[in-house]
């Protein structure tokens, strides 16, 4: 049974993980040119002010492909893994030779699906060593939306996700085509969902504050802290009274004429950033392959178990 699933899809593993390869390697070459550049800049003491123009349509590019993988490899590989021979019928010649429908859906999965998360388990790695570079330009830290999830661990868990969404809609559907859009659908809102809804709150944030407004002044006095919004992950800003209590506030308050919409104040308002700290990258990231590995897990299991009850 394992020759025969390696029979059928080597194609798509073999093309998937040369096709992962040179990403890995492109990633690499790119990892040292920066690092040269970066450390001839230093030498000469001059601010690397072309980095972006050299860099930035790299860099661009690598995030798109990394964060689209999961969902492709979910699509064109965990979308045909059982909806082909189910459209096909090949599913009855395997069933009839003393295969039982369990062992046939796992040696599947075992097959065409955990070499292909494993791979991509590998490539976040690669990615998160490869853009350390740049993990402290703005627009390229480590906790940003967007960035967070092209690096580290997540990769494997993100890419079982979609495999199992893919394959379980197979088992479900008997068709290809709804399979793989099911995948690609499945996996963009539940990252969309993760990444705003729940990533924030993996653990209590740290506050800081970040400004004061006093009363009668047309601008926000900024407060020396070690607190660099390009770097964290953000998740609130509050704005409290000399007292600590929460007060509503917005910078249309400032304005001329905005006083009669605005609360009273009798005294200086202070601004609180609430934030996840880059230091808790590695953290986030095992939180987050937690999450998604157990999702995938839930959703194999829900296709076994349609599978053991289905009549063919």
């Amino acid at each position: 049974m394992i020759w025969v699933a390696w029979r059928q899809h080597r194609t798509p593993l073999l093309t998937t993980g040369g096709l992962l390869a040179a990403i890995a390697a492109v990633m690499t070459y790119h990892r040292f040119d920066m690092l040269d550049y970066l450390s001839r800049c230093a030498v000469t003491e001059q601010p690397c002010a072309g980095f972006h123009d050299r860099y930035g349509g790299y860099l661009q590019l690598i995030r798109l492909v990394l964060l689209a993988l999961p969902a492709l490899v979910g699509m064109f590989i965990g979308g045909p893994l059982f909806a082909r021979d189910l459209e096909q019928d090949t599913h009855i010649l395997s069933l009839t030779q003393s295969v039982g429908r369990t062992r046939w859906w796992a040696t599947k999965l075992l097959v065409g699906g955990v070499p292909v998360v494993a791979m991509m388990l590998a490539l976040g790695l690669v990615a998160a060593w490869a853009l350390a570079p740049v993990s402290e330009l703005a627009g390229f830290a480590r906790m940003q939306h967007m960035v967070f999830e092209i690096q580290g661990l997540v990769l494997g868990p993100y890419t079982l996700l979609g495999l199992a969404v893919g394959a379980t809609a197979g088992l479900l559907s008997r068709r290809t085509l709804p399979a793989m859009v099911a995948a690609v659908v499945a996996y963009v809102v539940v990252l969309a969902g993760v990444g705003v809804g729940v990533r924030p709150h993996y653990a209590e944030p740290v506050q800081a504050v970040t400004g004061v407004v006093e009363q009668g002044s047309d601008r926000i006095h900024h407060v020396e802290t070690d607190v660099d919004r390009a770097q964290v992950l953000m998740v609130a800003n509050s704005y409290r009274d000399q007292d600590g209590n929460p007060v509503a506030f917005s910078w249309g308050c400032l304005s001329a004429g905005a006083a009669a919409d605005c609360p009273q104040r009798t005294g200086p308002i202070t601004e609180v950033t609430s934030y996840q700290p880059a230091s808790r990258f590695w953290a986030f990231q095992s939180i987050e392959s937690g999450i998604f590995a157990a999702l995938g897990a839930v959703v194999l299991a829900l296709g076994w178990w349609r599978l053991r009850r289905r009549v063919w």
